[in-house]
């Protein structure tokens, strides 16, 4: 399939904003530009890439597809989007504004409802690394966010879509989004562990087959998890040896912990490596650590702390 290029805006041609612009333009895709008024030097090499130096939030929409928000927080987020000369002032239906800076959430949801109004998406998407990959164009920046459509192809990953822009060079951006409809476990006997008091552990499966041992989680968000935690499943021995482990961030990296919001459910699967067997007497056991420290959560059942902060699942032989 055939796309024409996105038109991409950038507003705040900063240290993050630049090395953004830079390798959007670089790879050959339509630019446009707000520089910061304090830096009257900057953007002379975007211009000589073939960006295009605008003088207004409010032309920069009108003149792209997607606009890129990289100013310093909620109070220029919410001038650059409905002050005076503002993207509002050229919205229309279609519109995507994503905003890469650090935005208060009361802030962001309230101007994703009065974008809505106009037809345009705004999609809450921090990003990720420092200046130094933003020149080198190995950014990451990833939000749940509302559900979007036209010049993005629609994928999907174990039932949370991904968007990619149908592009070659590379995409410019990717935003991991709720799906439509809410996930809903399985069914699940007994009590709920919990997790570093804001997600729970609503529903697993330990399952064995040709390809080896499977282990299905499904994970339920009840507040807001205080850090980046990556899931740890080992497998051990009856002597509780390891056996194996697969460590990893939720639903194969799509869905950290610090995008989760009350009421998410994720669907994460881990799978031992092929090969692996499940020992006679042998354990599965599931924990969480933070990316940060390696300290791991906390983890209660019925209000009762659990041994080495870790659930023990149970095993089925499906051959």
């Amino acid at each position: 399939m055939t796309v024409a290029p996105a038109r991409i805006g950038v507003i705040g041609i900063g240290l993050m904003g630049h090395g953004i612009a830079k390798n959007i333009v670089a790879k050959g895709q339509p630019l446009s530009f707000l520089k910061r008024r304090s830096a009257p030097d900057a953007g002379a090499d975007l211009v000589a890439l073939g960006g295009v130096e605008l003088l207004s939030a409010r032309e920069v929409a009108a003149a792209s597809d997607i606009v890129i928000l990289c100013v310093t927080g909620s109070p220029e987020v919410e001038s650059v989007c409905f002050g005076t000369d503002s993207i509002v002032e050229a919205a229309r239906r279609g519109l995507i504004v994503i905003d890469t800076s650090t935005a208060e959430p009361t802030s962001t949801a309230a101007l994703r409802e009065r974008f809505a109004q106009h037809g345009v998406e705004f999609v809450d998407a921090p990003l990720a690394r420092t200046p130094v990959e933003a020149e080198l164009g190995d950014m990451g920046c990833c939000r749940l966010a509302p559900a979007w459509r036209a010049g993005l192809v629609v994928g999907d990953h174990d039932g949370v879509p991904r968007f990619r822009q149908p592009v070659d060079p590379p995409l410019v951006a990717e935003v991991v989004v709720r799906p439509a409809s809410p996930l809903v476990p399985p069914a699940a006997e007994g009590e709920a562990a919990v997790f570093a008091d804001s997600f729970m552990l609503a529903a697993s499966s330990v399952e064995t087959s040709s390809e080896g041992p499977a282990v299905t989680l499904w994970w339920r968000a009840t507040a807001a998890p205080p850090a980046d935690y990556t899931i740890f499943v080992h497998l051990l021995d009856a002597d509780g040896n390891l056996v194996a482990q697969a460590d990893g961030v939720p639903n194969d990296g799509l869905s950290p912990t610090t995008i989760w919001q009350p009421g998410d459910v994720v669907r994460d699967v881990h799978r031992f490596p092929p090969g692996t067997v499940l020992p006679p007497g042998g354990r599965v056991l599931v924990g969480a650590y933070r990316a940060d420290t390696g300290e791991r959560a906390p983890v209660t059942l019925d209000g009762a702390p659990l041994p080495d902060n870790a659930v023990e699942l149970g095993i089925t032989n499906s051959e």
